[in-house]
């Protein structure tokens, strides 16, 4: 009954993980709760996941990595690769495809394309090519780069934080070095090489051409019988009555850009708006103003007000609500001009989408505005930040607080969770980052969803539904030897990754793959590794967090990951299949 009933569990919660219902951190709660109510574990053991080492290795990395953003390390070496590339697109593309897979391999591999994103395309955009030729292999790059470490991936941390429950030893630091390089060696030259022949030239225009909205531009004038005279932004309702943003008013040859929600319109008044057609003729009838023509990018914009794009990141608070809903303009000092969103430009009626991870938003605000979204970590500024913004003064400091947690876990004078633990107190400590910022960028949700994936592996076993699962795969794949159940673990997890996040389907996948090999009487740790390796490459679709972050910036479309990174799952795959079992081997 009880086998039944987790069964049951278990493909409800990749059902509910795969629609979307709730968030992946509700869903980890509820099930742990349901693991409970139904009997099936102790409360100890469903919450015991939270006191996991890997939970706290995995936040002290996200500290440090926030350490490293904050110091401008990374942003220094964007600048060097910018300066080694001079003016070859060709030089650039391979610097920084390896630079990416070199960094991801130590810190989070999301957080390693969200550095290089906004690096890349500043690059791009003074070189005058596109974006979208570079923004791909970065992604995919930093996927790679994830499987060559323990830390780079909370995939790879939270495996082998749940290996010591079979009796196994945890990964040690460097332990994923030789299927790792071999895999992310191989996807660099082949994206040099081949790849890039299939990623599209998108992007690189103007940004009004690119998003579309110079038709939504017009110039209205402020008559003397207009009822808007003498009324401020926020008394006229144009907003929320009209669906019309004003970006910028001409006061006697003086641009206002950006004004006040107090700024009240004078007479003679040339507002620049945003809006649908209808939606001005509208303004016209109802209170008197005149129309005059479009207008350029140059009008409303100025060394103090910028026009950028901007990504909402994994970690923002902004998903799932409106920009109305968020008070965008109060809480960023922003006006949200437009949406792009899987191929599509939303212009109309931006204050009711609600907002997705990997959306980019095209903004207009004050500069040192813009440049204060590098403290929040919920909006990603597409576009290179000065140096002298960052604490670079702590950048020393930052990388050998890093290199000193590596070196004190990987030769084992203290335990990989307690040395990273100790490197994230020193970052704070040493004014690297503030303890606001280590608390804003540690992603909760990750860590609640895999607590929960912890207690569901728990009960797999302690039911008996893992070894219920791995004999039917054993009846029904046996006769091929455990060299093609190895592999058919390989594609199950792949398969798993594109509706689930990577740890989730690792951490539902391994209790199965240690319970065949151990039916098998073959090397569990062997099974193990091809489960994390396979977890930690998902590129078919753009639906991996790395790759969500470059969707909208590259201007992509769904197939154009499709392409690329089929090739790069099967080349990974026949790799692994090679690799694994000669380094670890099947037979004890």
């Amino acid at each position: 009954m009880q086998i039944a009933a987790v069964l049951f569990l278990l493909v409800a919660a990749i059902v509910v993980l795969s629609i979307e219902i709730w968030s992946v951190d509700v869903v980890a709660v509820l099930l742990m709760l349901t693991l409970v109510i139904t009997r099936i574990l102790t409360p100890e053991e469903a919450l015991s996941g939270f006191g996991d080492p890997s939970l706290v290795m995995i936040g002290s990395i996200l500290v440090m990595t926030a350490a490293i953003v904050q110091t401008g390390v990374a942003n220094r070496l964007g600048m060097m690769i910018g300066s080694l590339a001079g003016h070859s697109e060709t030089r650039f593309f391979a610097l920084a495809t390896v630079a990416v897979t070199c960094v991801s391999a130590f810190i989070n591999n999301v957080a390693a394309t969200a550095i290089f994103v906004p690096i890349v395309i500043g690059v791009a955009r003074r070189q005058k090519w596109s974006p979208a030729k570079f923004l791909m292999p970065v992604a995919f790059g930093s996927i790679l780069g994830g499987t060559c470490t323990l830390i780079g991936t909370s995939t790879n941390v939270a495996v082998s934080g749940v290996l010591p429950r079979y009796e196994l030893k945890p990964f040690e630091l460097f332990e994923f070095a030789p299927i790792g390089l071999a895999i992310a060696t191989t996807g660099v030259l082949y994206m040099t090489l081949f790849g890039r022949k299939l990623i599209p030239d998108r992007g690189g225009e103007d940004l009004v051409q690119e998003y579309h909205i110079k038709e939504y531009l017009t110039e209205i004038v402020v008559s003397p019988n207009s009822t808007i005279k003498d009324r401020s932004v926020e008394e006229t309702g144009l907003r929320r009555r009209f669906d019309i943003n004003v970006i910028g008013i001409v006061r006697q040859n003086r641009r206002l850009l950006f004004p006040d929600q107090d700024e009240r319109f004078r007479v003679n008044d040339l507002l620049l708006v945003e809006g649908k057609l209808e939606n001005i003729m509208h303004l016209k009838d109802e209170t008197g103003v005149e129309i005059k023509a479009e207008i350029n990018a140059k009008d409303f914009t100025s060394e103090q007000v910028q026009m950028i794009e901007v990504v909402v990141s994994p970690r923002s608070g902004l998903a799932g609500q409106t920009i109305k809903e968020a008070n965008f303009r109060q809480r960023y000092g922003l006006n949200a001009l437009a949406i792009y969103r899987q191929g599509e430009t939303l212009v109309d009626k931006l204050g009711r989408i609600r907002l997705e991870v990997g959306d980019t938003l095209l903004v207009q605000g004050e500069s040192h505005r813009i440049s204060s979204l590098r403290n929040r970590p919920g909006l990603i500024v597409l576009g290179e930040i000065p140096f002298a913004n960052y604490r670079r003064r702590k950048a020393r400091v930052a990388i050998l607080i890093f290199l000193a947690a590596i070196a004190v876990g990987g030769i084992g004078l203290l335990p990989i969770s307690v040395s990273f633990l100790m490197g994230a107190v020193a970052m704070v400590l040493s004014g690297c980052l503030t303890i606001q910022q280590a608390y804003e960028n540690i992603e909760w949700r990750v860590l609640f969803l895999i607590a929960g994936m912890l207690a569901m592996g728990t009960a797999m076993d302690t039911s008996g539904a893992a070894r219920f699962l791995a004999e039917k795969i054993i009846e029904l794949l046996g006769a091929f030897g455990p060299q093609v159940i190895l592999a058919s673990f390989f594609w199950v997890t792949v398969l798993l990754t594109q509706p689930l996040s990577n740890a989730a389907a690792a951490l539902l996948v391994l209790p199965i793959g240690i319970s065949t090999a151990q039916s098998l009487g073959v090397n569990p740790r062997t099974f193990a590794m091809m489960i994390c390796i396979a977890a930690s490459i998902s590129v078919i679709t753009p639906l991996e967090p790395a790759c969500i972050l470059v969707y909208g910036p590259g201007k992509y479309q769904f197939l154009d990951f499709v392409k690329n990174g089929s090739i790069i799952t099967f080349l990974a795959f026949l790799i692994a299949i090679t690799v694994i079992p000669y380094f670890w081997p099947l037979g004890f």
